[in-house]
């Protein structure tokens, strides 16, 4: 931007320079004008004065260009049948002494000439011509302005590269001024930024000192400390209230699952509303009790509690275990393992995660994937290398997710329009997800497929076993 501007500034400044000159130039041709005329018209008085004392003769002429002959003015008369009368004076012998500089002023050309400026040599001359009365002759001017064309090039080139010099100085001072000016500011910035990727609970740990700080910042610094004292306490208050939850519901509803796990093996002659009804209270426990799990899992990855225990894992046995494990499961015959063209390569590799907690993403990316889709297709898993990466995909076939709500979907209790018009949810599984992927170094996304559904995506650093 600075750059610019200071471009901007030297171009206008030449167009600035550009156009005085074509003003001088202007205003230069138009005084020789003037100049012409006026020296035209005492001429033609002192003539016909001249006149009324006797005959007029080439003496008397040429008496009168002497007198009106300076030394940067040359005036002679050019007549159509006589040659043209120059004057003698001591003042016109350096227009003489310049050979070629009358034929480029147009000594031999006959008529009127309108005002006009040439170049001789380094100088720039005006000429010129004004009529006689009484068809008496044409006065002839040239006017030696002494402006060197190629010093007054110069000149400019100078007076821009002066202007550029000064302008680059100019910006140089101002860019160090603001840079040092601005320094507390950027310590400032540099000490929000790292407050801001502490982990959430743990803002107000240090706050920022306004000792040495310039009294226009102290303000913003209080104030900062103070929100972030505030942003503290209420983290722990959600954290509070969600331990809570954790301990008074996980009972209660561990209780509840059990009992009617207990009722639908233990009472006979049921009838079987009454049945589903005791089997639907059981799933609803399971439910909530996951929920209230993954809640406080979302918490503690919030605030940095959430722990891992990192391993060399293979994700190839790890997806054949979980598949073999989920047959029990309602959706465990959908779910399917897709052989690639590189499954022979994939079998070996190595990431370094938590294995239990990769197992959980896993199994919650298939639930939803399970959620969302028909009960009659295929749930898909497969696995890819690519450029030092393992992939992990898991694809379905349900409505799939618009591009603009591929990355909000990972915000907590966030659900697109059509997910909610399916079936209900809680939105936290896949905020679940995202945290622990990053926290174990990896990434989840949502890729295209050719068939209608949903792919998402876990990316995660290849491992050898030696590092």
């Amino acid at each position: 931007m600075g750059f610019s501007l200071l471009g901007l500034i030297t171009l206008s400044y030449a167009l600035l320079l550009a156009g005085a000159e074509l003003i001088v130039r202007r205003d230069r041709l138009q005084r020789h004008e003037r100049l012409v005329m006026a020296t035209a018209d005492s001429i033609a008085m002192t003539i016909a004065h001249e006149e009324s004392e006797g005959p007029i003769d080439d003496q008397v002429f040429l008496r009168v260009l002497n007198d009106f002959t300076a030394k940067r003015v040359l005036v002679w008369l050019s007549r159509p049948d006589q040659a043209p009368l120059f004057p003698t004076a001591d003042s016109a012998k350096n227009f003489f002494d310049q050979k070629g500089l009358l034929t480029a002023a147009g000594v031999d050309a006959f008529g009127m000439q309108k005002p006009r400026a040439f170049s001789y040599g380094s100088d720039v001359f005006y000429t010129c011509s004004m009529p006689l009365p009484n068809n008496q002759g044409v006065l002839r001017f040239l006017e030696d302005v002494g402006v060197n064309p190629a010093k007054r090039r110069e000149n400019i080139l100078l007076l821009l590269a002066a202007w550029l010099l000064l302008v680059l100085s100019v910006f140089a001072l101002i860019q160090w001024i603001m840079t040092y000016s601005l320094k507390p500011l950027s310590r400032l910035e540099e000490a929000m930024d790292e407050i801001a990727l502490r982990p959430s609970g743990k803002v107000a740990d240090h706050q920022i000192d306004t000792v040495g700080q310039p009294s226009e910042l102290q303000p913003i610094i209080h104030s900062y400390n103070d929100l972030s004292i505030r942003l503290q306490e209420a983290w722990m208050q959600q954290q509070l209230f969600v331990r809570s939850i954790s301990h008074e519901l996980s009972t209660p509803l561990a209780l509840i699952r059990s009992s009617a796990r207990l009722l639908n093996r233990r009472l006979h002659g049921l009838s079987e509303q009454d049945r589903e009804l005791i089997t639907s209270t059981e799933k609803e426990a399971l439910s909530s009790e996951r929920l209230v799990r993954m809640l406080t899992d979302l918490a503690r990855s919030e605030t940095g509690n959430l722990l891992l225990s990192f391993s060399l894992v293979h994700p190839y046995r790890l997806v054949q275990g979980l598949i073999v494990e989920s047959k029990a499961l309602p959706w465990g015959d959908r779910l399917r393992y897709e052989n690639v063209a590189q499954s022979g390569q994939i079998e070996n590799c190595q990431v370094r995660v938590d294995e239990d907690r990769l197992r959980q993403c896993l199994h919650n990316l298939i639930e939803n994937a399970a959620k969302y889709s028909p009960e009659d297709q295929p749930i898909t898993l497969s696995l890819l290398r690519d450029s030092g990466f393992v992939l992990i995909n898991v694809s379905d076939h349900g409505p799939g997710i618009p591009p603009s709500e591929r990355e909000a979907i990972f915000k907590p209790f966030y659900r697109t329009a059509q997910t909610n018009a399916i079936k209900a949810g809680s939105g936290v599984g896949l905020a679940l997800v995202a945290k622990i992927v990053k926290m174990m170094g990896g990434e989840i996304s949502v890729v295209d497929q050719e068939s209608p559904g949903t792919t998402m995506q876990l990316k995660f650093p290849e491992t050898n076993s030696d590092n």
